[in-house]
């Protein structure tokens, strides 16, 4: 019979020896876990449990607590097995267990308690708990050991990607065998995307424009963190957009996806075009942005698109969410979003976030696997922004 198993990959794995373990001490390790991932401990060829028990003060402990019911064959049953110290109580009075199978325990009852209630209390053998504070990391067992090894992830400044699905099960497009490569080295840069929106301004100072940065890889992946990522523009000014703090002068870095945001404005009225330059690590690309000679009225806004997911399967959906902020980066309320695909085109109103939320549906196409494109439109004060999103569809191998 198989059985699964699992397995972590850690970049920079440290290990830490405890000695004279005693069970409900407290032991300290002065590091804590990085990046989100687990912490294996192991006595020898036993693997301890990581439990999350809290007690009333919602403090953690080793020890779960249960309230079960009896059944007709004078058991209960707990949630757990391979338990230890185990503590049955009855009427406030405590009950000793006849037989304990697994997680099944017989009890020496009346039959007239058949259905009645019972409270328990016990630990998982070979168990812990961890908590971190102020930096360190505080670990407690439910048994004694001479010694037990502690493994974690320790790296703490090489990057990371989220990645989707997509990016690491080949089994879920039409190949039937792949492999995955893992490295600890980042891609050497490849390229940029750079979004400008809209791409025509009024030649009239105080009239903007937002630009999306994306930074990719040899692999296509994103580059985080990547150092700073510098955006300017020869005649215009180039405020950085953080999502924390607003419009700021400090040249940023990317975000986990890849991207650096900014705005340009308008500072010269005289000309026909400006050229807007993106550097980063000796690298340097220019797209351009027309100015144009109006009597229309000024228009202080600009559009920001994201997706919850750029992979999908033909099952799936992704999210688009379209944001529309003006001069200060605070979202504009009720202006008609168009989200145009191959369906046709959709309207949703922003709300009060200056949010406009569109789900795009495979199955209300084709479940074909290929690219979409996705282009998403809004007029504020009679100036068109445009921007446009590509979602990546493939079938699932049968």
């Amino acid at each position: 019979m198989n059985q699964t198993q699992e397995y972590y990959l850690y970049a920079t794995p440290e290990k830490v020896s405890l000695t004279n373990i005693k069970a409900n001490n407290t032991y300290i390790i002065n590091d804590v876990p990085q990046q989100f991932s687990p912490v294996i401990i192991h006595n020898g060829d036993t693997y301890l449990q990581r439990v999350f028990f809290k007690d009333e003060n919602n403090n953690l402990t080793l020890i779960n607590k249960e309230t079960l019911q009896i059944n007709n064959d004078k058991c209960i049953h707990l949630t757990y097995a391979n338990i230890k110290d185990l503590q049955i109580k009855y009427k406030e009075k405590e009950i000793i267990p006849v037989k304990i199978i697994g997680s099944q325990v017989l009890l020496d009852i009346d039959d007239k308690d058949i259905g009645s209630y019972v409270d328990v209390a016990y630990m998982i053998k070979d168990s812990f708990i961890l908590e971190i504070k102020d930096n360190r990391s505080y670990l407690k067992f439910s048994d004694d050991y001479n010694e037990v090894n502690v493994v974690y992830e320790a790296n703490k400044i090489s990057p990371f990607y989220i990645a989707d699905e997509i990016n690491l099960n080949p089994y879920i497009n039409d190949f039937d065998e792949g492999f995955i490569f893992i490295s600890n080295k980042q891609g050497k840069f490849k390229n940029f995307e750079i979004t400008i929106s809209p791409t025509k301004l009024l030649a009239k100072k105080r009239q903007f424009a937002s630009i999306k940065i994306k930074v990719l890889d040899s692999f296509n992946n994103p580059i985080y963190p990547s150092g700073q990522v510098k955006i300017s523009a020869k005649y215009g000014k180039i405020k950085y957009y953080n999502k924390t703090s607003g419009l700021v002068s400090d040249i940023q870095t990317t975000d986990i996806y890849g991207n650096v945001y900014a705005i340009y404005e308008v500072t010269n009225e005289n000309i026909k075009e400006d050229i807007i330059t993106v550097e980063y690590n000796g690298h340097k690309e220019e797209e351009s942005i027309s100015l144009y000679k109006s009597n229309h009225k000024e228009k202080l806004a600009f559009l920001l698109v994201e997706t919850n997911k750029n992979f999908i399967c033909t099952k799936e959906n992704a999210k688009i969410t379209a944001i529309i902020l003006d001069k200060e980066c605070k979202p504009i309320s009720n202006i008609p979003v168009e989200f145009k695909d191959e369906t046709g085109i959709k309207r949703v109103n922003t709300d009060s976030q200056g949010k406009a939320t569109y789900t795009f549906k495979i199955d209300e196409i084709n479940k074909e696997q290929k690219d979409y494109l996705i282009n998403i439109s809004a007029k504020v004060n009679d100036i068109l922004l445009e921007d446009y999103l590509m979602i990546s569809v493939f079938k699932r191998a049968e």
